[in-house]
C-alpha cells in the first residue's frame, strides 16, 4: 500500500489516498541500517514495513550521515581494506597460529601432541587428498 510519511518532533503520521491515517510516537518505530543508495526502512509495531521512495530517505539523522556510511564513503578506507584484509588473512593462517600452535605444543604431553597431529592430518587427508571422481554425466 502507498503511504505518505509526515514526520513531527515526537511522531510520525502516515496516511494513504483513502484517508486511512495512523499517528506514532518515533519510539515505537525500529529504523532500519542506514546504508548509501538505499532508503532507510522503518518497521512499525506488528511488523508492518514502510519503505520510501527517496533513496536519500533518513529518519534519525537530518544530513548526517551515520559512522558506517561515512567509512563506505571514504575511499582510503575502501582501498586500504582491499589491501590489509588479504594481507591480515595471509598473517593469521601462515605466521600467527603456526607460531601459536608451536608455542603452545611445548606445554602439552608429547601423547596430546601426537594424537592431535594425527587427527590433523586425518581431516586433510578426508577433505583435500583423497581420490574425486566425475559423475558420469560430466565425463560424457
Amino acid at each position: 500500500m502507498h503511504c505518505k510519511l509526515t514526520v513531527s518532533d515526537e511522531c510520525v503520521v502516515f496516511s494513504n489516498d483513502e484517508g486511512l491515517h495512523e499517528r506514532l510516537p518515533k519510539q515505537q518505530l525500529v529504523l532500519g541500517m542506514a546504508i548509501k543508495g538505499q532508503a532507510q526502512d522503518i518497521t512499525l509495531p506488528g511488523g508492518r514495513r514502510f519503505l520510501c521512495d527517496d533513496s536519500a530517505f533518513r529518519l534519525n539523522q537530518r544530513g548526517v550521515s551515520s559512522f558506517i556510511e561515512r567509512c563506505e564513503q571514504h575511499k582510503g578506507l575502501a582501498i586500504g581494506a582491499i589491501v590489509l584484509c588479504p594481507l591480515l588473512l595471509y598473517w593469521l593462517f601462515f605466521v600467527a597460529i603456526p607460531h601459536v600452535a608451536a608455542s603452545s605444543a611445548a606445554h602439552f604431553p608429547d601423547s596430546v601432541v601426537e594424537t592431535i597431529g594425527q587427527q590433523s592430518m586425518t581431516l586433510i587427508e578426508k577433505a583435500a587428498l583423497e581420490p574425486t571422481q566425475l559423475d558420469e554425466q560430466k565425463i560424457a
